[in-house]
């Protein structure tokens, strides 16, 4: 490399890396095959973990206590830490780690960051994220779609399409009790406001009213504010909305502006995969 290169750079090379391993060994979704191969010893524990002894062999420790569909997602989490650790050479991780010298926090927060993108990636393979994304484009009702064919949990799902692009987003996954159950801020502008989880939306707010009075799959268009948990605020949004009734959830996308989701045109969204 000529010069170092800045978090976004380390993001785009470390994700592509992972592309380019994941395709190798077949888009192979379970953690474990992939940690055989990688010569990882996988154990069972009371907490998710990646470290390496002080010979250097690495072991994966996975919590068992925790739902068979996080431990998948953990599993590949953790395996994620070590594909960065020998990701071109480990020069990506030292040079992270010397972008944020001053603070080790920062540059340890990035990398789980980046751990989780990279476990949705492999979750969900390419090949079907994909096909997912040329039919229904940058839309909620594609996370519905990604965990129908890949039985991912919805909030993985969520995170592999909105970590695709670099629009910002500030998204939530809903009851039909109105309650959120996750959100995610992503991007430059929307990514700094966490809008919180575990709390019931407002009586008031628009997609309260479209979830208590529909009793049917629907998709909507509107404007609204951003329901923040911690605050009141009037952020006002264009808001694009999917609902499954048989799952009982409504996923909302908080946007600056409506994406086209035209396919051929996905080009003007930076797509990193």
């Amino acid at each position: 490399m000529e010069r170092d290169p800045q978090p976004p750079e380390i993001k785009e090379k470390f994700l592509a890396f992972v592309n380019r391993f994941h395709a190798e060994h077949s888009y192979e979704r379970d953690f474990r095959v992939l940690a055989h191969k990688l010569d990882i010893t996988v154990k069972n524990g009371d907490k998710d973990e990646y470290f390496t002894t002080a010979d250097e062999k690495p072991y994966i420790i996975i919590d068992i206590s925790n739902p068979r569909n996080r431990q998948k997602f953990s599993g590949l989490h953790e395996l994620s830490h070590h594909l960065f650790e020998i990701a071109e050479e480990g020069e990506l991780r030292a040079f992270l780690r010397s972008f944020h010298n001053r603070d080790s926090e920062i540059s340890r927060e990035i990398e789980e960051d980046l751990c989780n993108q990279a476990a949705a990636q492999m979750l969900i393979s390419k090949p079907i994220f994909d096909a997912v994304r040329d039919q229904y484009g940058y839309t909620p009702q594609s996370i519905f779609e990604i965990a129908k064919r890949t039985d991912a949990s919805l909030q993985a799902s969520l995170r592999r399409l909105v970590f695709a692009y670099s629009i910002d987003v500030q998204a939530v996954i809903v009851d039909r009790n109105c309650k959120v159950i996750d959100s995610l801020a992503h991007g430059q502008h929307r990514g700094k406001y966490k809008i919180g989880y575990d709390f019931i939306l407002p009586n008031d707010h628009p997609l309260s009213n479209m979830i208590k009075n529909n009793s049917k799959e629907v998709e909507e268009l509107f404007e609204a504010h951003v329901p923040f948990k911690s605050k009141q605020s009037k952020w006002t949004s264009k808001v694009m909305v999917a609902s499954n009734y048989s799952l009982g959830k409504t996923i909302a996308f908080f946007l600056d502006s409506y994406p086209n989701n035209n396919k051929n045109q996905l080009t003007l969204f930076d797509l990193i995969n």
